[in-house]
């Protein structure tokens, strides 16, 4: 009996030692949407044909040491190079190509002007699965991001990507996502963003441009980060409904410019926190044309800019609740060319002083208390 057990003990060892498989066997996070996290490795499926590339821009101080496969089992080494873009394989229709580290990388991309990112040509698309973390470790067992800008600009510009790979670390680092997927305008569903410990501007222009993006990500974190959600979504021209942002924690320039030129946007998300942060939802709703009512803001007591720009040139707004009690530089602008049709209702307290403009009430509005 003891044998037995130990022949099984040893099985499960050697499984977990594997790490990236062939993407066959069993999830529990698929990072589209579905709720589940990827056991398998990095996976590109070409729908057509297509070349997978990795670029260098910029010169890397440690160039990260990366495997590929096309079976999932026998592994070749990828010798990148710095300013310089390496193939690392065709593909052809329905053709998968998986990517891993070596062993172990703890750096990865580096700086705004030192970073990796993939490049996909040919006239097929291309369909990401598996978990982003094999770049970093084959043996998939980390979630923690170790470097700051570690995922800049990973995806930028791939417009033949229509899927993303699961993004299940739960620890984020400055900018490790910054511009990762901005310009991905074949994207429709983003992975869910389980993160808890953010960084500062870790998802600053996440998505922006993914005009095709219909589902955005579920946005775990209840603390954030200065700059974390900067123009996260910007110019996502297909979202009708934002996600869940449940934070009450917020911090300096947080949800800045999110929902910028977000012009399908309907239903905005629930904005909770009764403590502001200098510039937290500036500009938030900046250029939403279709949004009609405004989240309701139960804070009492503003801070520095909080709310300047937030629903500017939002012209068919016309309900806005607040819960302040007095006047500030703080909503600079806020409403500015709101709802051109002169008329919506603007709830406040009794004790508010009625005031309109461009930084007050917008002008023609019915005030309730």
């Amino acid at each position: 009996m003891k044998r037995y057990r130990f022949i099984f003990l040893l099985v499960i060892f050697v499984l977990a030692l594997a790490g990236c498989g062939d993407g066959s066997g069993s999830s529990s996070n698929s990072g589209n949407g579905g709720g589940t996290v990827e056991t398998a490795c990095l996976c590109f499926t070409s729908s057509g044909s297509t070349v997978v590339s990795i670029r260098i821009a910029g010169t890397l101080d440690n160039i990260p040491t990366l495997d590929y496969s096309k079976d999932g089992s026998s592994w070749t080494p990828i010798v990148l190079k710095n300013d310089d873009t390496v193939k690392v394989s065709d593909l052809s229709d329905g053709e998968k190509v998986y990517l891993r580290a070596h062993n172990t990388n703890n750096t990865f991309s580096e700086s705004v002007s030192k970073f990796i990112q993939f490049v996909f040509t040919g006239s097929g698309t291309i369909a990401a699965s598996g978990n982003i973390m094999s770049l970093l470790d084959k043996t998939l067992s980390s979630t923690i991001i170790p470097c700051a800008k570690c995922f800049f600009k990973l995806f930028y510009k791939c417009t033949a990507l229509t899927r993303a790979p699961a993004l299940p670390a739960t620890t984020l680092t400055s900018g490790c996502y910054q511009d990762m997927f901005k310009y991905c305008t074949s994207l429709v569903v983003a992975p869910d963003l389980p993160a808890l410990t953010m960084g500062s501007r870790c998802y600053d222009s996440m998505f922006d441009g993914c005009t095709s993006l219909v589902i955005p990500p579920v946005i775990s974190a209840t603390t954030l980060a200065d700059g974390c959600c900067y123009r996260m979504f910007s110019r996502c021209t297909n979202i009708v409904t934002a996600p869940d942002i449940p934070a009450e924690n917020l911090a300096d320039f947080c949800y800045q410019s999110m929902f910028d030129s977000c012009t399908s946007l309907v239903n905005a998300p629930a904005l909770p926190a009764t403590t502001l942060a200098d510039c937290c939802y500036a500009s938030m709703f900046v250029g939403c044309t279709s949004l009609v009512t405004a989240p309701n803001l139960p804070a009492t007591t503003l801070a520095d800019d909080c709310y300047e720009s937030m629903f500017y040139n939002c012209k068919k707004l016309n309900y806005i609740k607040v819960s302040f009690t007095s006047w500030g530089s703080q909503t600079n602008n806020w409403v500015h060319n709101v709802n051109d049709t002169g008329t919506g209702t603007f709830v406040c307290p009794g004790t508010l002083p009625t005031a309109y403009g461009d930084n007050r009430i917008p002008t023609g509005w019915t005030v309730n208390p």
